[in-house]
Order: structure tokens, then C-alpha cells, then sequence
């Protein structure tokens, strides 16, 4: 037997959702059309949805129809470990993979810092963000130095201010 639901008790059973928007680095195998692609998608609420966009930034992809056209940034292999907000500076915790990036366009490094500080700068108590490398914002993890990320060293030059991010380059998809 199926049971007889009103609207209102399949509105219970759902689970809330919330649309967040998720900044993804295009970059173009021609190179001169790189750009961030700004999408909204709906999740189920959790208790930590800073989290759960930068999860999907790091293993999603963006549109269906760009899948062939776009070079993925990050590392397949990436996980995002934990992310914590703290008097208004997010912290970004991403596994070893993290520094694995393929380096195939000369400003993929800062598209993809730019990716993450522009997705948490949705959140209202995010004003800068840190990456941190299985709890560590400098030295070596498993052979590779932090600091150098995919070889321009732009995780030196950490907080990144969400506001300043918001400058680079997007587009709404």
C-alpha cells in the first residue's frame, strides 16, 4: 500500500535546499578566453555549506555542454578536508593531492585561488580566505612545498581578501 500525502507532507518529507553559486575556472585550450564561470546550483542544507561548495568546485566541472572545451584545474585526486570560518578569515583545508595541479596555462594558479576565495565570498561572515595544506598554510607536504603551490608561490601571499577577488574576470552560466 502507498500512502495518501497531501502537498504539505511531501513538503515535510523534503529536505531544504539552498542554492549556492560556484565559481569555476574555465580555462580555454585556446588560452585568451579564461574566466571564471559563476553557477548557481541547489543543494540539501547541511551544517557546513562552505564545505560542500568547495567540494563541488573542486569535482565538478561546469555546463555540460563547456565539458569539452575546458581544462580542469584541479587535481581529479583533491579532497577538501575541512572548512572553518573564524572571526571573518575562512580556512580552506584541502589533502596533499591539492598540490598536484597540472600546470598547462601560465595563470591557472591564480584562476584557481581565485575560484575558491570567489565561492566563499558568498557566504556573509567569509572577508578573507586561507588554503591550507593538510593543516598547513607553509613548509612540505609529502615532498612539495606549500608556499610554491603549482610553481608561482601565490599562496605566499595569504589572507586573500574576498573583496579583491571579486575583480577577476567572470561570467554568469
Amino acid at each position: 500500500n502507498v500512502p495518501d500525502l497531501s502537498y504539505k507532507d511531501i513538503k515535510k518529507l523534503q529536505k531544504p535546499k539552498q542554492t549556492l553559486t560556484i565559481y569555476y575556472p574555465v580555462m580555454r585550450y585556446n588560452k585568451k578566453d579564461s574566466y571564471l564561470l559563476a553557477q548557481k546550483i541547489s543543494f540539501i542544507k547541511t551544517n557546513n555549506m562552505p564545505k560542500k561548495a568547495i567540494e563541488r568546485l573542486v569535482t565538478g566541472q561546469p555546463r555540460k555542454d563547456m565539458v569539452n572545451t575546458f581544462i580542469p584545474v584541479f587535481n581529479p585526486k583533491t579532497r577538501v578536508l575541512g572548512v572553518a570560518i573564524k572571526k571573518k578569515i575562512a580556512t580552506v583545508n584541502f589533502n596533499h593531492t591539492f598540490l598536484d595541479g597540472k600546470i598547462v596555462y601560465e595563470r591557472q594558479e591564480g584562476f584557481a585561488v581565485a575560484a575558491i576565495v570567489n565561492t566563499m565570498s558568498q557566504f556573509p561572515k567569509v572577508d578573507k580566505v586561507i588554503i591550507t595544506v593538510e593543516g598547513k598554510t607553509k613548509g612540505t607536504v609529502r615532498g612539495k612545498k606549500i608556499e610554491d603551490f603549482w610553481g608561482k608561490g601565490i599562496l605566499k601571499n595569504q589572507p586573500f581578501s574576498v573583496k579583491a577577488n571579486k575583480n577577476k574576470k567572470t561570467k554568469e552560466g
